[in-house]
């Protein structure tokens, strides 16, 4: 019981709802992710909040927290993680926009480590948006 309450008072209903509906229609799991950041809550927290208020069912929720939360997701909301005693050392609008190039697949795996100083692994990065033909084509011809 008391658990239900630190997370309804962590993670009020409206604030949360208003997040999944911001980020939702991109994937379950940026949304989730965001819910997790914003409010500074674990990922178990974050995910089990999500299905108490009825927006993931059991089986998402699994999914989800089967799949751990990567260091390198936190980047795209200007989060960082930081282990203690570990000085930063990449800013978080500069972490943000190296994954972002990474998702967008300007980026191959290795250099986005490269340019995040080593501060993740390859394993820690988001996955790759898939990008549609059309979305190549117009990266191409734009010159990206």
């Amino acid at each position: 019981m008391f658990n239900a309450f630190a997370a309804y008072l962590l993670m009020p209903r409206p604030s949360v709802l208003s997040t999944w509906e911001e980020f939702s229609a991109q994937s379950p799991r940026l949304a989730a992710t965001a819910v997790a950041v914003r409010f500074s809550v674990s990922w178990t927290a974050a995910c089990n909040q999500l299905k108490n208020l009825g927006l993931i069912d059991s089986r998402e929720r699994e999914r989800l927290l089967g799949n751990d939360l990567r260091r390198g997701e936190l980047f795209e909301f200007g989060e960082r993680f930081t282990v203690e005693l570990d000085p930063p050392s990449v800013p978080p609008a500069y972490a943000r926009t190296v994954v972002t190039a990474y998702r967008r697949g300007q980026l191959t795996a290795a250099r986005t480590v490269e340019l995040l100083h080593y501060s993740v692994g390859e394993a820690d990065l988001p996955e790759p948006d898939a990008l549609s033909l059309d979305e190549l084509r117009s990266d191409l011809e734009s010159g990206l």
